[in-house]
């Protein structure tokens, strides 16, 4: 039996890092809009848990792709998983693990079997901090030639001054964060660091290092295109590759994907850097997450990229690089969403989006983003 649970707040539980957590409404407003998501990958006999099955089959009619599964409320599920076997296998799949999400599935009276232990979360954690990513994954993949990317950690302004000094423009992130939040921009080069640290700023600064213990800094690139590798590890330790992702952000919050085929998305992505480059970088993943990943993890993940420009010099695919892991999502993304439903969607391509209008929306429609539209605005 499979269970699939949309949690959209995994990142900010993640900070949180305690069993009792409540999502921002923002938050709480996507799991009540969007809790179907799930759909658009689960099989015919798989759960989809909702906060409010109706208002689901009201959003569902609007989408008119195949979606499969039952919906069922949180007090169905409590009583229906106390009267199974626990001898019945169970497969609960959830957008991403945390430890407040294992802890209300306990209190709805999930067998503690089908969760995951203490140390897989702690594990899974560690390895969602940004900076895992950048020793474990972005290091050995800038020995692929025309790539880049730095990170390092910092936990006082004195240390970010060191790095500010040495790469100039930087950019600030915390360690669990998504969607272009807890992310901050330093630009001393327009005018100094002093003016550039606003109170704000360095509020934000001390507020991340007291919660999460540090702040990831990076050098600032000149960013020409964001596009995502999105790939599934299996039981058997294989790590699959399932599909490239164009999305669209905006002062980097996400704000859309491309729906089309492998070979025009891939069309798209040579008008800005040498496929061949981020096909050798695919391979290279895939070697390391064999190995880094082994035994540790099952589920979907996601890296995020981007094609960068150099800060002199001209601006063209010869001279374009690839920064080849912003980040790991170990997790669900929007991107496995849009291959989901690329699979149901035939000819013309699509974009999609997530609309709010006083209730969140996930809208598909027969275009396709331009290059401006892709393109960070």
């Amino acid at each position: 039996m499979n269970i699939h649970i949309f949690n959209p707040e995994h990142e900010m539980a993640l900070a949180a890092n305690v069993k009792r957590f409540t999502a921002p409404h923002a938050g709480r407003e996507l799991r009540h809009d969007l809790g179907y998501l799930p759909m658009v990958w689960a099989d015919e006999g798989d759960y989809i848990l909702v906060d409010d099955p109706e208002a689901c089959m009201e959003s569902m009619r609007h989408l008119r792709v195949p979606l499969h599964g039952r919906l069922m409320n949180y007090n169905d599920f409590s009583r229906y998983v106390r009267y199974l076997s626990s001898e019945t296998p169970v497969h609960i799949n959830p957008w991403g693990w945390d430890l407040p999400l294992r802890e209300w599935l306990r209190g709805h009276g999930v067998n503690p079997r089908w969760l995951p232990t203490d140390e897989e979360l702690r594990l899974w954690r560690v390895m969602s901090h940004r900076y895992w990513a950048a020793r474990k994954l972005l290091k050995p993949l800038r020995e692929v030639g025309g790539a880049v990317g730095e990170a390092v950690t910092v936990r006082s302004y004195i240390d970010l001054q060191h790095w500010v000094q040495r790469w100039g423009d930087v950019v600030l992130k915390a360690p669990w964060s998504s969607s272009g939040r807890g992310v901050r921009y330093l630009h001393p080069s327009r005018s100094s660091l002093e003016k550039e640290l606003t109170p704000s700023l360095k509020g934000w600064l001390r507020h991340t290092v007291e919660q999460q213990g540090a702040v990831t800094v990076e050098p600032y690139y000149n960013k020409v295109l964001d596009f995502g590798l999105e790939f599934y590890v299996h039981e058997e330790a294989v790590v699959e590759y399932c599909g490239l992702s164009l999305f669209r952000t905006v002062h980097g919050a996400y704000t859309g994907n491309v729906i089309d085929t492998e070979e025009e998305k891939w069309k798209v992505l040579g008008r800005y850097i040498d496929t061949g480059l981020v096909r050798r970088v695919i391979d290279r993943l895939l070697q390391l997450m064999n190995y880094e990943l082994l035994d540790h993890y099952v589920g979907p993940l996601g890296i995020d990229a981007m094609v960068v420009r150099p800060s002199d010099g001209p601006d063209n695919i010869d001279s374009h690089l690839l920064h080849p892991c912003v980040e790991l999502n170990l997790r669900n993304t929007m991107g496995h969403v849009a291959l989901g439903i690329q699979k149901s969607l035939t000819g013309q391509p699509h974009t999609m989006h997530i609309a709010y209008n006083g209730k969140y929306r996930l809208q598909i429609t027969k275009e396709a983003l331009d290059d401006s539209e892709i393109n960070d605005a």
